[in-house]
């Protein structure tokens, strides 16, 4: 019988002489009503697969609008995904293309390390706290200044700019910028 509630269309089987076969004995000419729901979102239609399917798209461009991943996928199946399985397929793509936030914290040791090593006498700080998970700390702010700029200092006007913008999303807090301007500006 169909899947659709209320529908009257039936397919009628029987179990064959042969092991493992059927044979279909009555079938009815039309049936549409399954298709009506198989538009709409297909089990088979996997965040994973829109991962695979638009990951060069956002390699080109991270601002990918998940209404045009939606109609990619429509116009490509034939097949409406909802707006939070694209939403999830774009996340997934970006992470793997950009990494994830985690990853990117976990490496922020070693890029300052490196920072450091490769411009001499530039100077970095991190301030962390532990965390209740073994072997693991929250960053609560990074701080870091070139050896040109602390040597530029002293060229510049007595004023300092202060500049910030907000982040958002899982990660909130706020990025600072401190600039000074010597006579050229």
């Amino acid at each position: 019988m169909c899947v659709v509630k209320d529908c009257p269309w039936r397919i009628m089987v029987m179990k064959s002489k042969r092991p493992g076969l059927f044979v279909i004995t009555k079938l009815p000419a039309e049936h549409n009503c399954i298709l009506m729901t198989l538009e709409r979102n297909h089990k088979k239609i996997s965040s994973r697969m829109i991962v695979d399917i638009i990951k060069q798209q956002v390699t080109e461009s991270p601002y990918l609008k998940v209404k045009n991943i939606q109609s990619q996928m429509t116009s490509m199946y034939n097949y409406h995904v909802t707006y939070k399985k694209a939403w999830i397929g774009k996340q997934k793509a970006i992470s793997d293309v950009y990494g994830d936030w985690t990853t990117s914290f976990t490496k922020l040791p070693n890029f300052l390390s490196v920072l450091m090593h490769y411009n001499p006498g530039t100077i970095a700080l991190i301030d962390a706290v532990a965390s209740d998970m073994p072997n693991t700390s929250i960053c609560k702010r990074v701080w870091w200044a070139f050896k040109s700029m602390i040597d530029g200092w002293q060229h510049a006007r007595p004023v300092i700019s202060i500049d910030g913008t907000f982040l958002k999303r899982k990660y909130t807090g706020k990025l600072l910028v401190a600039m000074g301007s010597d006579s050229n500006d």
